[in-house]
């Protein structure tokens, strides 16, 4: 690897770089759950047209990512809170709109009210529960991380790197149309992320002794077609790389 003067870049293409928030969503059949105490008796189960959609029911909220409600109110026969043996889950908060038990944690680590599980009667059709994307960071390898950035800021020009190694390679939003995504995360319709040239420095540092790294990204592209073009690099342009994720 050459140790040129070089900027950590991120994305020349319109692309949503999600980070970790751990939220598990699931759905269960009525017939019981490991939930402490009586859950909600069952009800009628009308028939669901095609196409129809839930009504607007907001049933829980996980910093600032609202958790509607999954299925027709009427279909629901128990719901429940519970951990997801994962530390970094982060705890939902019921809204009250629907009653949510409790399961018991058992040998489970985590916020106890990391996970919900809604029930219904089998055959119920099932909508998206959030708008946006929550992405679960329960298979990420976190093992000596060098650099992060998990874009919880929501506001201002400046993505921190949070790994807590070395000097902070903050980022940068400039350049064009960047904004805040959401559930965490930032869309970049042009412009750029970036960090300086003094703090990228702590990447050679780092990875030359040992001539190893890996890149994680949460990606979503919004554009498919367009080819040849870079979503994280470091390097000094477009024809001198030290390493370089992009859609091709």
């Amino acid at each position: 690897m050459r140790r040129d003067r070089r900027a950590l870049v991120s994305a020349a293409i319109p692309v949503v770089l999600v980070a970790v928030l751990a939220l598990v969503l699931g759905v269960m059949g009525g017939q019981g759950t490991d939930a402490a105490g009586p859950l909600a008796s069952p009800v009628a189960s009308p028939a669901l047209g095609t196409g129809a959609q839930p009504p607007e029911l907001v049933i829980a909220r996980a910093e600032g990512v609202e958790v509607h409600i999954p299925v027709d109110p009427d279909r629901v026969t128990a719901a429940v809170f519970h951990p997801i043996d994962d530390p970094s889950g982060v705890p939902l908060e019921s809204t009250g709109a629907l009653r949510i038990n409790q399961a018991p944690r058992r040998d489970r680590v985590g916020a106890e009210t990391a996970g919900l599980s809604v029930g219904a009667p089998a055959g119920t059709t099932v909508y998206a529960p959030v708008d946006g994307t929550i992405a679960s960071g329960g298979n990420r390898f976190e093992g000596n991380q060098i650099a992060l950035w998990e874009f919880k800021t929501g506001q201002g020009t400046t993505a921190f790197d949070t790994s807590g190694v070395g000097t902070a390679i903050d980022l940068t939003l400039s350049g064009g149309n960047v904004t805040w995504f959401g559930g965490y995360g930032i869309n970049i319709v042009s412009g750029k992320a970036q960090g300086s040239t003094t703090a990228s420095t702590k990447l050679y540092d780092l990875i030359q002794p040992t001539g190893e790294y890996a890149i994680e990204a949460w990606v979503a592209p919004a554009n498919v077609v367009q080819e040849d073009t870079r979503i994280i690099t470091y390097s000094a342009g477009q024809t001198a790389q030290n390493f370089n994720m992009g859609q091709t």
